[in-house]
C-alpha cells in the first residue's frame, strides 16, 4: 500500500480511525509506504486521537526504514514551464539534465 502526501492536512477523527486501522491491519505482513513532505516528529500532530496516533505510529517505526530525499523536485525538472524557474547557463549546460 501507498499513502501518498501525509500530512497536507490534520486528519479528521475518522479518518484517524481509518489510518490507524490501515496500519493495525497490514503490521508485519504486509508493505506499507508512506510518502510525506513532513517530518516524522510532525505525524504524530496530525492524528484527531492522540492514543491511535501513538498507538499507528509505533507499529509503523518498529520495522521501518526511513528514505530521506533532499534534492530537487521532479516535477521543477519535468515542467514545460522550466525556463522561467532556472536561470539560462542551467539550461545550456548538457550536464545538468
Amino acid at each position: 500500500m501507498f499513502l501518498n502526501d501525509l500530512g497536507l492536512h490534520r486528519l479528521y477523527h475518522q479518518q484517524s480511525i481509518d489510518l490507524y486501522e490501515l496500519v493495525i491491519a497490514r503490521h508485519r505482513s504486509a508493505s506499507f509506504v508512506i510518502a510525506s513532505n513532513r517530518d516524522i516528529e510532525e505525524w504524530l500532530g496530525l492524528f484527531d486521537a492522540p492514543i491511535l496516533g501513538n498507538s499507528a505510529l509505533d507499529r509503523l517505526a518498529n520495522a521501518s526504514y526511513q528514505i530521506l530525499n533532499d534534492g530537487e523536485s521532479y516535477r521543477q525538472r519535468l515542467s514545460p514551464h522550466r525556463a522561467l524557474f532556472e536561470p539560462k547557463e542551467v539550461l545550456d549546460d548538457p550536464t545538468s539534465h
